[in-house]
């Protein structure tokens, strides 16, 4: 079992790490990820190295509801639309800030998946 194990009935974490890389985190991330599906909010705050692996074990968060991704620079639209594909209760995903996620995406998934608000801030460079 993994170390993970005794934390499957978690639902929700926060992480607000907010500088260096995620080498040395992703892994961790997507064995807590993968090891606890009853989570329902994750809050990754500015966590700016943040990518589409990271976030992989996600998807299997079937009673995710809530999921802040704001200032994750790496993301792309398809590790987003794969949540909103895997995750039927979704509510809220928070996309501000993150830099590779387009408006023509967020409003291509507003009409395919009207239950879930998306928050979306523009940074101005």
């Amino acid at each position: 079992m993994s170390a993970f194990g005794k934390y499957r009935f978690l639902e929700g974490t926060d992480s607000y790490i907010t500088s260096g890389s995620t080498s040395s985190h992703g892994e961790t991330l997507v064995k807590l990820f993968s090891s606890c599906q009853f989570l329902e909010k994750v809050f990754l705050a500015a966590f700016r190295g943040l990518t589409d692996r990271d976030l992989k074990g996600l998807t299997q968060c079937k009673h995710l509801k809530q999921l802040d991704l704001l200032g994750a620079l790496s993301l792309t639209s398809d590790i987003c639309y794969e949540m909103l594909l895997s995750c039927p209760k979704l509510e809220l995903m928070d996309l501000s800030f993150c830099d590779n996620i387009d408006s023509f995406h967020i409003e291509m998934w507003q009409k395919e998946y009207p239950n879930v608000a998306f928050k979306r801030i523009i940074g101005h460079h």
